[in-house]
């Protein structure tokens, strides 16, 4: 079980701001908008029918969450110099290399696991790990999730969300055994 970011522990003296205290950043250079509460995820993840939305999951106590903050905050910065469309990739190396096809907008969000948060995130949205990423498609709804907790897995979901905005991923649906077996 995880805690929800203001949930209180015991014998533990819990920080008097709301802010995000692990950002190294000032929040004013990230273009990562941070929703806190279950009306902002409808309004800017649901409705969005122009761009990918990326929302990232985390809880301030979370030692991956903190730990992978910055990888999303570059990323987002990367992006913003690239007026929000893909065209930087990551190659098997972990080298951001430029690409020149048309792409749609990616929007990266956050929501942080707190009170106000918890029940949408665990019990709506069926969030049980952290840091958790959704990637929401335009015209088909959530098409990605993953746990993010390193690079390589950070790696592995930009490029999803890389190939989702150039159009689409393959599906290897012959890896894919169905079990019509009934016992």
């Amino acid at each position: 079980r995880y805690r929800a970011e203001d949930e209180e522990l015991p014998n533990v003296s819990q920080p008097k701001h709301q802010s995000d205290t692990y950002s190294f950043l000032p929040s004013r250079l990230s273009s990562i908008q941070r929703l806190d509460e279950p009306a902002q995820f409808q309004e800017q993840v649901l409705e969005d029918k122009e761009s990918l939305v990326v929302v990232r999951f985390y809880a301030e106590i979370c030692p991956s969450c903190r730990a992978t903050r910055p990888l999303f905050t570059k990323w987002s910065r990367d992006l913003e110099k690239n007026d929000n469309r893909a065209n930087v990739t990551i190659d098997a190396r972990g080298v951001m290399q430029e690409s020149q096809q048309d792409c749609l907008p990616i929007k990266i969000l956050e929501m942080p696991l707190n009170r106000a948060t918890s029940t949408f995130v665990k019990g709506e949205l069926q969030v049980d790990q952290l840091p958790y990423c959704h990637l929401y498609h335009p015209t088909f709804g959530i098409v990605e999730e993953q746990l993010v907790v390193n690079k390589v897995k950070f790696r592995k979901f930009v490029t999803s969300v890389d190939c989702w905005s150039k159009g689409g991923c393959e599906a290897d649906f012959e890896s894919i055994q169905p079990n019509f077996d009934q016992t």
